[in-house]
């Protein structure tokens, strides 16, 4: 049995050179409320794995003038997800270094205030002011093309951390708190491919009740 199937659309291109733009990862909203502006990094060059030094200008693209507006700077970032910028009401979030350290940061664009959260955002609940953070600086020793760049060196990682892994973060008040070591997770499944040192867990989403949180892997050092 063949089956047709016609889809009429347009295709026009949001942003405009000469710099490079891009959003981020599969299955987030870069949508504001009103379908107006479209979350959006700026970069210099899109050609080479973004190395600690790199920075990428932190915005919006707006439907109709196509105008990128920057509002902040990240070095947190990689090619494929972006900087995992997120909707949360009013504000956008995208991640961010503070004193070496990964956090996110809740951006207001009508008001410019920046607030700080204590992690970096993976996935956002739907149904709760809640987020579920990753450890990105670490994922970067492990799977370079998600992680995040930094001067850390792959010996001073520990194997299998017990304070490391999944955390849930506050979006209202900028906590953070841990709610899966990797440490357990490798107890837990008792599989001996993941005894191997530096693993880390690459990729997760919260359920549209925010009960569940789906893991997808864990990803050993490469």
């Amino acid at each position: 049995m063949t089956i047709n199937i016609e889809v009429n659309y347009s295709l026009h291109r949001l942003s405009s050179t000469p710099h490079h733009h891009f959003f981020g990862y599969y299955g987030i909203d870069p949508w504001d409320s009103i379908g107006k502006n479209h979350l959006a990094l700026e970069t210099e060059s899109h050609k080479h794995r973004p190395i600690p030094t790199d920075t990428a200008k932190v915005g919006l693209v707006n439907r109709e003038t196509k105008k990128f507006t920057p509002y902040a700077n990240t070095f947190a970032y990689n090619l494929q997800q972006g900087s995992m910028m997120h909707w949360i009401g009013e504000e956008f979030t995208f991640n961010d270094w503070e004193e070496g350290c990964l956090v996110s940061r809740a951006l207001n664009p009508v008001t410019g205030e920046i607030r700080t959260i204590q992690g970096a955002i993976a996935a956002v609940s739907p149904a709760e002011p809640m987020a579920i953070g990753l450890n990105y600086q670490r994922m970067a020793l492990c799977r370079r093309v998600v992680g995040y760049a930094s001067e850390l060196g792959s010996t001073e990682i520990a194997p299998q951390p017990e304070d490391d892994g999944l955390f849930q973060l506050n979006l209202q008040d900028g906590t953070s708190k841990l709610v899966l070591s990797i440490a357990e997770v490798i107890s837990k499944t008792k599989d001996d491919r993941l005894n191997a040192d530096g693993k880390t867990i690459t990729f997760d989403s919260v359920h549209e009740d925010s009960r569940q949180i789906y893991l997808i892997d864990l990803t050993e050092r490469i």
